[in-house]
């Protein structure tokens, strides 16, 4: 089987305790036809200089690009990634992630035998100091992923942003990320992309490891838990929310949490963090499917699908819009009624 040219792009942002680490996997990949495309987002620490010692002494196969932007571009750097990558498939890599050597050639392998738009795979967890904390899906999970269940789910576990490969037609098609319309994810909308062009395949197999750690944009946009800095507990905690809901117990302590008896219950489990994070979660996962509804206009405005086509897609994206206005209505009302307030603070 023939051996196209792909590109493995690491978008880096004040990483500098981890990108080394992370570069060094890039070089080690065995795909043999690699462009590395590492391009720095104008960070204020030591990052990109870190980047340049990594790869200042590599003599080996693959094409090495490095890029630092003038200024911080946020989410619009990955358009700004896609204009630097050349590959056939190019294959995201972040700057504090460690990809195993074999990624990139099992993601090729099943592209090519699948011709999907999108390749995904598992993922082990691990800490600020490398430590493994659990992988992210069980083994054996099989997602679906047609464009009719993410317009109902919005996100599945075999979605993880930090595992995604995408064909470049995802931005060609469909233009460049929107920062006025989702500020901090990708992995909602670029799949969804996929979902309406040539589909989603997940592949089995831990193919890098992510870590959780206090300065990760998730912790510091999302998951604030100012009890946990580390963020050591937040694979287990969510875990847990997770048994809650399945058992039913979720409802009832949400339901009492005013109540002066549930009180000690509810402190003890943490309740009172986990609703602040669900109230975060579900407003962005509101914003995401708002993008995923303009997105999906978008489709028919250009005629990749009939309106006709998508019509049982928009009507279940609107009823998911609707469902989640709720639940974000729900927990902002739940954590106001109990004295607590949402405050909005620069992160330096």
């Amino acid at each position: 089987m023939e051996k196209p040219l792909v590109t493995i792009a690491m978008p880096t942002y004040n990483q500098e305790n981890y990108v080394e680490e992370a570069v060094s996997s890039l070089l080690n990949q065995t795909y043999p036809n690699l462009e590395i495309v590492i391009s720095d987002d104008a960070s204020t620490d030591s990052t990109f200089q870190r980047i340049q010692d990594a790869v200042h002494d590599y003599n080996g196969p693959h094409r090495i690009i490095l890029n630092k932007n003038k200024r911080n571009l946020g989410i619009a750097h990955y358009s700004k990634l896609m204009k630097l990558s050349s590959g056939e498939l190019i294959v995201i890599a972040h700057g504090d992630d460690i990809s195993m050597p074999n990624r990139v050639e099992i993601l090729v392998e099943a592209w090519q035998k699948s011709g999907a738009s999108m390749i995904t795979s598992n993922v082990m967890n691990i800490d600020s100091e490398g430590n493994e904390i659990g992988q992210f899906s069980p083994k054996g999970f099989k997602p679906i992923n047609d464009m009719e269940e993410l317009a109902r789910s919005g996100w599945n576990n075999s979605l993880h942003g930090a595992t995604l490969a995408w064909t470049p037609d995802l931005f060609s098609v469909f233009g460049g990320l929107d920062p006025d319309k989702s500020s901090l994810t990708t992995d909602w909308v670029l799949p969804f992309r996929a979902s309406l062009l040539n589909g989603i395949h997940y592949v089995d197999q831990i193919l890098i490891k992510f870590r959780v750690h206090k300065d990760s944009k998730q912790s510091l946009y999302v998951n604030i838990n100012k009890k946990n800095p580390n963020n050591k507990f937040a694979f287990g905690k969510h875990l847990f929310v997770n048994m809650l809901k399945n058992t039913g117990l979720w409802g009832i302590l949400r339901s009492n949490y005013h109540n002066s008896k549930f009180r000690v219950i509810t402190k003890s489990v943490g309740v009172d963090n986990i609703i602040a994070d669900h109230e975060r979660r579900s407003g962005n996962n509101l914003i995401q499917r708002f993008y995923m509804l303009d997105t999906l206009h978008h489709a028919v405005k250009i005629g990749l699908h009939s309106e006709e086509k998508l019509k049982p897609v928009e009507e279940q994206l609107v009823i998911s819009i609707l469902k989640n206005v709720g639940e974000w209505a729900t927990l902002r009302n739940t954590l106001h009624n109990n004295r607590f307030r949402s405050i909005w603070e620069k992160i330096d």
